[in-house]
């Protein structure tokens, strides 16, 4: 059989995470107990790249995405079972947050690190000069 294909979104996932990170993650978050024909990378990618593609996923579509991408027929109840799974829920979540971290440029986080030095911020649009005093008096800090 020949090597699958990729879109833009399964090679920039395949990009962000690698094997042992998404199997340490389903072994973390309680979604992977045993090892079985449905991989935990093969899986994520799948499933997120079937609801990418515009369309509302279905689970049938991430079941198709995911023969296609393993070459391996998964018969669809096993399949179907372990996207029901309540762990799946916070596998998803775990990677979809990790993903964005990784994905976030530089600048974003530079931004995020210097905003954290500030405790709160005032806003003033005031044409009095005598409101402007009132205003500062209201939130001076001690």
């Amino acid at each position: 059989m020949s090597k699958p294909s990729f879109s833009k979104v399964q090679r920039t996932l395949l990009a962000v995470f690698d094997r042992n990170f998404v199997e340490k993650t389903a072994k973390t978050t309680g979604f992977l107990k045993r090892k079985r024909k449905v991989f935990p990378l093969e899986l994520f990618i799948a499933v997120t790249s079937s609801c990418a593609k515009g369309r509302s996923g279905t689970f049938a579509q991430s079941w198709r995405e995911y023969c296609r991408l393993t070459g391996i027929d998964v018969e669809y109840k096993p399949f179907h079972n372990q996207l029901v799974k309540p762990e799946f829920e916070d596998f998803l979540h775990t990677l979809a947050v990790a993903a964005m971290e990784k994905l976030s440029s530089p600048a974003c986080r530079a931004a995020q690190t210097s905003l954290e030095k500030f405790e709160d911020v005032l806003i003033q649009d005031c044409k009095e000069p005598s409101k402007s005093a009132e205003i500062r008096s209201c939130h001076a800090r001690d």
